[in-house]
Parts: C-alpha cells; structure tokens; sequence
C-alpha cells in the first residue's frame, strides 16, 4: 500500500480508502488558515467529517484510533474526529516526510502539535 493512502475501517458498514493526493481538486477544501490564523506557513485542509459519515459508523462506536506510521495509537472521541480537520499540503507541496495528513482537533488544542503520519482510522 502507498504511504500516502488512508484507510477508515473497523466498526463501519463501509471501509474506505482515501487518497489525500487528489483532494487538492476537491471543491470542499480550503486553507489552514481559514480555521487557524496563528499558522504561517500555507496548507490546504479538508474536513474528516463527510469521509466518515460515508463509511457508516455502527451504533455504539464512540471512538476512532489514529494509527500512525510507526505503529503507535492516537485515540479520539468520535465526536472530536467529526469536527476533525485534516491537512494535506504545506506550501502548495503534499506532506510526503510525516503526513499524507495531519489531523488538527477543530477546538485548536493541538495546533502547535497536530496528529501526524497518519496510516489509517480504526472506528471502535
């Protein structure tokens, strides 16, 4: 599998891959900045939103699981990865050396420190 392909599985009806690469063409994206001004450098980001309402989270799902590169665990609520936005681009560049994407927290709290090399998202 590419590095710079997603996944979103676990307890859906639907898994799906995702292929950051070509939301630069998607009418839904927009800059970091719109949502965080503090951030200097440009990025493109798309929300987590609609990618999960399409897999189907099965009733009792609460959480999601950010499976980074390296093997290690992030878990958010279910509620925070639908508010969740991710970033794709720096510089008008895909994130190839820590991404696909990053995952910022829609409250700003890990704006400093987003959630990086993200492999795939395990709905629990």
């Amino acid at each position: 599998m590419s590095d710079m392909i997603v996944t979103i599985d676990g307890d859906v009806n639907y898994p799906i891959t995702l292929d950051p690469t070509v939301w630069i063409f998607d009418k839904r994206k927009f800059p970091i900045q719109v949502v965080f001004p503090q951030i200097e450098e440009e990025g493109q980001c798309i929300h987590l939103n609609p990618f999960l309402h399409n897999a189907e989270p099965m009733r009792g799902t609460s959480k999601v699981i950010c499976v980074l590169k390296d093997g290690e665990q992030v878990t958010i609520s279910l509620e925070q990865a639908n508010a969740a936005i991710l970033r794709f681009s720096r510089n008008q560049k895909a994130l190839k050396e820590d991404g696909p994407i990053w995952l910022y927290l829609a409250d700003g709290s890990n704006v400093d420190n987003p959630i990086r090399n993200i492999r795939k998202f395990e709905v629990k």
